[in-house]
């Protein structure tokens, strides 16, 4: 069922939620790391789905999709993008909202949450986020011009579409501090939010019917991705889940926040999924059922 926030909840709700996410992505590690501008991106012409979509990277590379997150297609999501371009994957980032290189907390709350059709279900339980419709053929898009399967980065409010996407010839999935759904209220998920995936009732059972192993990562401290969200998905998953779990209070692991370590996890893992590494790789921070575990030649997440 639709939440209804009326303007003076909304604009309450917004502000603390900015606070949280402004505390959690100010170091800009990602763009520390890999420095750069966005000219980098070339802007492609043969994208139907999405009004602006960029690549960085070789071409040939194992395709990846990066989706930005809550403020907008900001320098430390294109960080990330570098970065990964530099482990030679030809990286595609759309603009899912506002401008390219977007970088505003407030504006990005308004344009994915608020409005008669959101793009966002940023606070239902169990709902389907409408940018959804415009992802999925976006996937099925580049997919079919690269000739093979891809994977999806979500990250934020983004951080759990990747599994909505897994029908979409998408065959690496990791998710980043999956957000949603949370309180505007309370600036963190509330009540059954804080367990909720975060997706809707079809798209969670076609994800339930994949076999395609994934990864999820956030901070232990992050209020805006709890601990129970995380083992809500390794209950409801078991053992085709790895889990990077990283110290401290901040948000934004593979951009603003950059964890070096998780970053080789997710390296590792995309490139044995996607054909470009031949397993077994062990992980260095991902767990699997809380032992340390490696992404094994067949694509599968073994425990050690």
């Amino acid at each position: 069922m639709a939440v209804m926030i009326d303007r003076r909840h909304f604009i309450g709700g917004c502000c603390a939620v900015a606070g949280a996410l402004l505390a959690g992505c100010k170091e800009h590690g990602a763009s520390k790391r890999c420095p750069g501008g966005r000219s980098d991106f070339a802007k492609i012409d043969w994208v139907t789905s999405v009004k602006d979509v960029r690549q960085i990277g070789p071409q040939g590379g194992p395709p990846v999709v990066v989706l930005h997150e809550l403020p907008g297609l900001t320098d430390d999501d294109l960080a990330l993008a570098r970065c990964l371009s530099k482990e030679q994957f030809h990286v595609y980032v759309p603009t899912l909202f506002g401008q390219f290189g977007q970088d505003n907390v407030l504006r990005g709350l308004k344009q994915a949450c608020l409005g008669s059709t959101p793009l966002f279900a940023c606070s239902e339980l169990s709902a389907r986020s409408a940018v959804l419709d415009m992802l999925e053929p976006l996937c099925d898009e580049i997919a079919r011009h690269e000739g093979r399967p891809i994977g999806v980065v979500g990250m934020c409010l983004t951080g759990m579409l990747p599994l909505a996407l897994l029908p979409n010839q998408v065959t690496a999935a990791v998710l980043c501090q999956p957000t949603l759904p949370f309180d505007f209220s309370q600036r963190k998920p509330s009540g059954q939010q804080v367990t909720n995936l975060g997706l809707g009732a079809a798209d969670l059972t076609e994800a339930c019917e994949s076999s395609v192993p994934f990864m999820v990562m956030h901070y232990a401290g992050d209020e805006l991705c709890p601990v129970e969200r995380i083992q809500a998905l390794n209950d409801t998953f078991g053992a085709r889940v790895a889990t990077v779990q990283l110290s401290g209070d901040h948000h934004s692991s593979l951009a603003g926040d950059f964890h070096e370590q998780a970053f080789a996890d997710a390296v590792a893992y995309l490139k044995v999924r996607l054909g470009a590494r031949t397993g077994p790789t062990v992980m260095q921070v991902a767990r699997l059922g809380g032992r340390r575990c490696e992404i094994a030649y067949d694509g599968t997440w073994r425990a050690l």
